[in-house]
């Protein structure tokens, strides 16, 4: 969650809340209304949304999400949003770090390689998915020096390329170049977002990769 400008004593002139669970209008009001008091008003939006904003400064664009999840939301020039992925755990998370995860566990020489824990112990033991994702780490690290671990982290880049594609299908017509950027631990790995890049060239030559414009706390105290 990424709160703007940072809470005082005194009632603020203007909150901006990112947060999950929060995509319908519904939703965001019941957000809203829990939050009354602490500021005179008050905006609530998707975290997806608000990383989208400080990628792009509120323009244009691709954003992959990759962190325990997966997710990509795209803004087309007339303002039209689509998003894929965020099917959670269970759906499907492709690319992610429990994605990740919860391959090298599946892969015997690499899960020894690693020193991974048993899969019985993390399925029966408390949170499963964010234990297992937390062992992306171990395979991202491993990835430049050991084939198998790259193998797994190039087939996750290929998986978080795809999602870019299919969120920028019909939103960005003309042959401009189309920006796309990144947020979440997953992406911040040099290696991963390397052949990310690569895999993004190669489905989607339109693509104009680049770092966020600015961290999302600041996004939020420029929406407000």
């Amino acid at each position: 969650m990424a709160v703007a400008p940072l809470l005082g004593p005194a009632p603020l002139n203007a909150l901006t809340v990112g947060s999950t669970g929060v995509w319908t209008a519904a939703q965001r009001r019941r957000a809203r209304e829990s939050l009354k008091g602490l500021a005179r008003a008050v905006r609530v939006l998707p975290d997806l949304e608000l990383a989208h904003a400080a990628a792009f400064a509120g323009g244009s664009g691709v954003l992959v999400l990759a962190g325990t999840g997966s997710v990509a939301l795209a803004q087309g020039r007339d303002g039209k949003l689509r998003r894929a992925g965020g099917w959670g755990p269970l759906l499907g998370d492709e690319g992610s770090a429990f994605w990740i995860g919860k391959r090298a566990l599946a892969d015997p020489a690499l899960s020894r390689t690693l020193k991974l824990p048993s899969p019985l112990e993390l399925a029966h033991g408390d949170f499963p998915v964010r234990r297992v994702a937390a062992l992306a780490r171990r395979v991202l690290e491993a990835a430049p020096g050991n084939p198998r671990a790259a193998r797994l982290v190039r087939e996750a880049a290929g998986k978080l390329a795809e999602l870019a594609v299919e969120t920028a299908a019909g939103l960005f017509p003309g042959r401009g170049p189309v920006p796309v950027s990144w947020h979440g631990g997953v992406m911040q790995n040099p290696y991963l977002r390397e052949h990310f890049a690569l895999a993004l060239g190669r489905r989607f030559p339109r693509a104009a990769l680049r770092p966020p414009l600015m961290d999302p706390d600041l996004a939020g105290a420029l929406l407000v």
